[in-house]
């Protein structure tokens, strides 16, 4: 793989990881979760405009990983509420 191909794959990984983590966030079973403060990192309804600007920002990127990771441990208990149902940990 020629640099440049290696280069855009990662910008590519990182959009992809930023919208499955807004994805999460948004089905997380606490609206704390979301408009307390991931609103203000990913914009709600994000486009792919800004999903780019994220992700090609080492800086921002790098924040908004922390962030999520931040908002797991504090509201992942919570479960996530997909199609109707929640789903916990306990879920069988």
């Amino acid at each position: 793989m020629y640099i440049n191909e290696a280069a855009e794959y990662d910008k590519l990984m990182r959009r992809r990881m930023i919208a499955g983590m807004d994805a999460i966030v948004t089905w997380l079973n606490n609206e704390d979760a979301y408009y307390g403060s991931w609103i203000y990192d990913v914009p709600d309804m994000a486009t792919e405009e800004d999903l780019n600007d994220i992700a090609d920002n080492d800086e921002s990127f790098r924040h908004t990983v922390g962030h999520f990771l931040r908002i797991m441990e504090r509201y992942g208990k919570d479960g996530i509420y997909f199609n109707n149902e929640l789903i916990t940990k306990d879920t069988q």
